[in-house]
């Protein structure tokens, strides 16, 4: 009795051994990058031009304000995908992950109280 009761401990503590070596692995390779995009001069700007983020499914998208007035990143949904809500002069947005449903799509996006400034997002 004692004996199958060693046994089973024995195999409790390798499984958990190998779980947990594995487990960091898995979590390091489901997350994504983060990118930003600024705005700036009543413009969405990547890498200082106005042109199209490209990401990934689980990369996350940070908005930072360098205008002098709020901004918003509201998809062209009607803000269903996302919608940062103001984001004040020197703000930041909060993260929005990128969704495996968005994957090979355009997501597209403008400012709520700007509707000429527009951007989007390329999700390979």
């Amino acid at each position: 009795m004692i004996r199958k009761m060693l046994l089973a401990l024995l195999a409790l503590a390798t499984f958990g051994l190998a779980l947990a070596a594995v487990a960091p692995r898995v979590a390091r390779g489901a997350e994504g990058q983060t990118k930003e995009v600024v705005i700036r001069d009543m413009a969405f700007l990547v890498d200082g031009k106005e042109q199209p983020l490209t990401v990934e499914v689980g990369d996350c998208v940070v908005f930072v304000n360098e205008d002098m007035v709020a901004h918003t990143a509201t998809s062209d949904d009607g803000g269903r995908i996302f919608d940062t809500g103001p984001i004040p002069h020197g703000g930041r947005s909060k993260a929005i992950t990128v969704a495996p449903s968005w994957k090979g799509t355009r997501v597209r996006f403008f400012c709520a109280p700007h509707r000429s400034m527009t951007g989007s997002l390329d999700v390979k």
